[in-house]
């Protein structure tokens, strides 16, 4: 009978250390799925990193461009608002000169041979600097 103890005493022990090897060898191949995934999210890691510094490179440029881009529109604006300055400018001097003119006509039409419209500064002009036109008693 004390044979069948310790064989079973030994099967049992076998069996534990079967058993502890079985937990060994699922804890290593556990650690080492658990170090690939963590291998893996690193990578992972490392791929998102780049691509941010590549789109974070991207929006840089893009809003360089962007700055470059008002600055000549408001270059262009500038320039925009001179010339219609000028225009302004230059329509009332023509305004201005059309007065004068029309007002000189309106000093110097009695003395004319013929008569010209109102509304004609250019025609008032030629007849103004042509003597010809003038009645000379």
């Amino acid at each position: 009978m004390t044979f069948e103890f310790e064989n079973t005493g030994r099967h049992r022990d076998c069996h534990g250390a079967q058993s502890i090897r079985k937990e060994i060898l699922e804890r290593q191949a556990n650690e080492k799925k658990a170090e690939h995934k963590k291998l893996e999210l690193m990578k992972n890691i490392k791929e998102q990193q780049t691509r941010l510094l590549h789109y974070t490179k991207q929006l840089q440029q893009q809003q360089t461009e962007l700055d470059n881009i008002r600055s000549e529109t408001h270059k262009w604006e500038l320039k925009r608002e001179e010339l219609r300055s000028t225009a302004e400018r230059e329509e009332l001097q023509h305004a201005q000169i059309k007065v004068r003119i029309r007002s000189i006509y309106q000093i110097i039409a009695p003395y004319w041979r013929e008569s010209v419209d109102i509304e004609d500064p250019f025609k008032q002009l030629q007849l103004v600097n042509n003597e010809k036109y003038f009645w000379h008693p």
